[in-house]
C-alpha cells in the first residue's frame, strides 16, 4: 500500500477516535468554578461583570435553557438544580469532533436580579485558539439579544 493511503487512513481513524471519545460525569469535577483553573490556556470563565443581569435568575435560567436548546452539537452532561441552577455540557467541535466542557452557573443576587456563570474548556489540547472565549461572549450576547437586555 503507498505511504499517502496510509497517510489517509490515520487521519480517518484519527476523525472517529476524537469524534466518538466518550465523555462522562467523571470527566468533570462536581463544582467546576471552585476547582483550580487548568495550567493551559485553553479555557474561559466569564467574568461576574459579564452576567450580570437584571431579571430573577428563574427567568434567566428559562432563557439559557433555550438558548442551549438551540446550540448544534451540544449534550448535557450533568445537572444540579439543588442550590440554584448548574449544568454541565459537551460541545463537539464540527470537523473534527474535540470534545469541550460548558458549565453553567446561575446565582440569584437579589429576587431581581441574578448573576450567570460560564466557564468552557477543552478536554485535548494545549491552546484552544480563543474558541472557548468565542463561544461564552456568544452566548452572552445571544443571551442578551433573547432578553432584551
Amino acid at each position: 500500500m503507498p505511504i499517502y493511503l496510509w497517510f489517509v487512513v490515520l487521519c480517518v481513524f484519527g476523525l472517529f477516535v476524537f469524534r466518538f471519545w466518550p465523555v462522562s460525569v467523571s470527566d468533570i469535577s462536581d463544582d467546576p468554578f471552585n476547582t483550580k483553573p487548568p495550567q493551559k490556556p485553553n479555557y474561559y470563565i466569564s467574568t461576574d461583570v459579564e452576567g450580570e443581569f437584571a431579571i430573577p435568575a428563574i427567568e434567566l435560567q428559562t432563557a439559557i435553557e433555550a438558548l442551549i436548546a438551540k446550540q448544534p452539537r451540544l449534550k448535557e452532561v450533568s445537572r444540579s438544580d439543588a442550590a440554584g441552577f448548574q449544568a454541565t455540557y459537551v460541545v463537539r467541535s464540527f470537523i473534527m469532533g474535540f470534545p469541550d466542557f460548558l458549565s453553567i452557573k446561575i446565582e440569584e443576587d437579589t429576587p431581581t436580579t441574578s448573576t450567570i456563570k460560564l466557564f468552557s474548556r477543552s478536554k485535548f489540547g494545549y491552546s484552544d485558539l480563543g474558541v472557548n472565549r468565542k463561544r461564552i461572549q456568544g452566548l452572552l450576547f445571544a443571551l442578551r439579544q433573547d432578553l432584551g437586555a
